[in-house]
Protein backbone atom coordinates (compact mmCIF):
# COMPACT_ATOMS: atom_id res chain seq x y z
CA UNK A 1 0.00 0.00 0.00
CA UNK A 2 2.81 2.40 0.88
CA UNK A 3 4.59 1.71 -2.42
CA UNK A 4 1.36 2.37 -4.35
CA UNK A 5 0.90 5.73 -2.66
CA UNK A 6 4.48 6.70 -3.43
CA UNK A 7 3.98 5.64 -7.04
CA UNK A 8 0.75 7.64 -7.35
CA UNK A 9 2.30 10.75 -5.80
CA UNK A 10 5.33 10.41 -8.07
CA UNK A 11 3.13 9.93 -11.13
CA UNK A 12 1.03 12.97 -10.32
CA UNK A 13 3.98 15.22 -9.63
CA UNK A 14 5.88 14.03 -12.71
CA UNK A 15 2.89 14.63 -14.99
CA UNK A 16 2.47 18.14 -13.61
CA UNK A 17 6.18 18.90 -13.89
CA UNK A 18 6.43 17.44 -17.41
CA UNK A 19 3.46 19.48 -18.60
CA UNK A 20 4.92 22.64 -17.11
CA UNK A 21 8.28 21.93 -18.73
CA UNK A 22 6.67 20.95 -22.00
CA UNK A 23 5.19 24.37 -22.60
CA UNK A 24 8.37 26.33 -21.80
CA UNK A 25 11.46 24.15 -22.22
CA UNK A 26 12.90 21.99 -25.02
CA UNK A 27 11.29 18.64 -25.78
CA UNK A 28 13.97 16.57 -24.02
CA UNK A 29 13.63 18.23 -20.60
CA UNK A 30 11.02 15.74 -19.41
CA UNK A 31 13.81 13.14 -19.24
CA UNK A 32 15.64 15.09 -16.51
CA UNK A 33 12.96 14.65 -13.80
CA UNK A 34 12.59 11.02 -14.87
CA UNK A 35 16.33 10.53 -14.36
CA UNK A 36 16.16 12.01 -10.86
CA UNK A 37 13.12 9.90 -9.97
CA UNK A 38 15.09 6.83 -11.01
CA UNK A 39 18.03 8.06 -8.94
CA UNK A 40 16.01 8.90 -5.80
CA UNK A 41 13.53 6.02 -5.87
CA UNK A 42 15.19 3.11 -7.66
CA UNK A 43 13.23 0.06 -8.67
CA UNK A 44 9.76 0.14 -10.14
CA UNK A 45 9.65 3.89 -10.73
CA UNK A 46 10.83 3.33 -14.31
CA UNK A 47 7.28 2.39 -15.30
CA UNK A 48 5.85 5.35 -13.41
CA UNK A 49 8.22 7.78 -15.16
CA UNK A 50 7.36 6.28 -18.56
CA UNK A 51 3.63 6.54 -17.91
CA UNK A 52 3.94 10.11 -16.64
CA UNK A 53 5.83 11.22 -19.75
CA UNK A 54 3.33 9.50 -22.03
CA UNK A 55 0.39 11.20 -20.31
CA UNK A 56 2.12 14.58 -20.30
CA UNK A 57 3.14 14.47 -23.96
CA UNK A 58 -0.32 13.39 -25.07
CA UNK A 59 -1.86 16.19 -23.01
CA UNK A 60 0.50 18.77 -24.50
CA UNK A 61 -0.05 17.50 -28.05
CA UNK A 62 -3.82 17.54 -27.70
CA UNK A 63 -3.78 21.02 -26.17
CA UNK A 64 -1.75 22.28 -29.13
CA UNK A 65 -3.94 20.51 -31.71
CA UNK A 66 -7.31 21.40 -30.20
CA UNK A 67 -7.42 25.04 -31.38
CA UNK A 68 -6.64 24.05 -34.98
CA UNK A 69 -9.15 21.25 -35.16
CA UNK A 70 -6.47 18.54 -35.28
CA UNK A 71 -5.45 19.55 -38.82
CA UNK A 72 -1.73 19.07 -38.27
CA UNK A 73 -2.21 15.63 -36.72
CA UNK A 74 -4.41 14.57 -39.62
CA UNK A 75 -1.80 15.75 -42.14
CA UNK A 76 1.02 13.96 -40.33
CA UNK A 77 -1.07 10.79 -40.13
CA UNK A 78 -1.70 11.00 -43.87
CA UNK A 79 1.98 11.47 -44.67
CA UNK A 80 3.10 8.65 -42.40
CA UNK A 81 0.32 6.36 -43.65
CA UNK A 82 -1.68 5.96 -40.45
CA UNK A 83 -5.42 5.35 -40.72
CA UNK A 84 -6.37 7.95 -38.13
CA UNK A 85 -4.74 10.86 -36.39
CA UNK A 86 -5.23 9.22 -32.98
CA UNK A 87 -2.54 6.69 -33.86
CA UNK A 88 -0.04 9.55 -34.01
CA UNK A 89 -0.82 10.24 -30.35
CA UNK A 90 -0.22 6.60 -29.50
CA UNK A 91 3.14 6.66 -31.28
CA UNK A 92 3.97 9.93 -29.52
CA UNK A 93 3.12 8.38 -26.15
CA UNK A 94 5.27 5.33 -26.89
CA UNK A 95 8.25 7.50 -27.82
CA UNK A 96 7.86 9.70 -24.74
CA UNK A 97 7.44 6.68 -22.48
CA UNK A 98 10.51 5.01 -23.92
CA UNK A 99 12.68 8.09 -23.47
CA UNK A 100 11.51 8.76 -19.91
CA UNK A 101 11.71 5.08 -18.99
CA UNK A 102 15.27 4.88 -20.26
CA UNK A 103 16.18 8.05 -18.36
CA UNK A 104 14.71 6.66 -15.13
CA UNK A 105 16.47 3.35 -15.72
CA UNK A 106 19.74 5.20 -16.27
CA UNK A 107 19.31 7.08 -12.99
CA UNK A 108 18.49 3.90 -11.12
CA UNK A 109 21.41 2.02 -12.70
CA UNK A 110 23.84 4.83 -12.05
CA UNK A 111 22.87 4.93 -8.40
CA UNK A 112 23.19 1.18 -8.08
CA UNK A 113 26.54 1.23 -9.83
CA UNK A 114 27.96 4.04 -7.75
CA UNK A 115 26.85 2.82 -4.35
CA UNK A 116 27.22 -0.94 -4.72
CA UNK A 117 30.94 -1.03 -5.31
CA UNK A 118 33.51 -0.39 -2.68
CA UNK A 119 36.61 1.58 -3.46
CA UNK A 120 39.63 -0.50 -4.45
CA UNK A 121 42.20 -0.95 -1.72
CA UNK A 122 45.75 0.07 -2.26
CA UNK A 123 48.09 -2.76 -1.43
CA UNK A 124 51.18 -1.96 0.58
Amino acid sequence: MKHQLIALATLTSLVALDIALGFRAPWWTFAVPAFFVGWLIPGKMVRVAALAAAIAWMSIAISHDLPTGFRLSMRIAGVVGLKGFLFSYVILALIAGAIAGLAAFAGSSLRAGLFSRSLPRVSE
